[in-house]
């Protein structure tokens, strides 16, 4: 597949994916989402959060941990902060652990 039929089946132009490729342009969350269901790998491995390229299947629950760290990833993608993504994390596991004793 040549850089102009990716980037057209991505919805970007060639330009663009040739920036993200030399690292001179961040791709926004859905171009990422994008390209890695046109390669066929996981968004964690594009972003370079995992060593791992193989997306999670279909169906397949994920445990708490890797929620949040998906979510991260995702928070990342759209512009925030590394201290807005650890303030959405800690309040998540707040809430968990009040749902956890019942006081929620």
């Amino acid at each position: 597949m040549t850089q102009a039929e990716a980037a057209k089946q991505v919805g970007v132009s060639r330009s663009a994916l040739n920036m993200y490729e030399r690292n001179e342009r961040d791709p926004d969350s859905s171009t990422i989402s994008a390209l890695a269901r046109l390669y066929g790998v996981s968004t964690d491995w594009l972003l370079g959060e995992t060593d791992d390229p193989t997306p999670p299947l279909p169906g397949r629950s994920q445990s708490p941990e890797e929620q949040l760290h998906r979510l991260g990833v995702w928070l990342r993608g759209v512009g925030a902060t590394e201290e807005d993504v650890a303030f959405v994390k800690e309040y998540l596991e707040y809430k968990r652990r009040l749902r956890e004793e019942g006081k929620s």
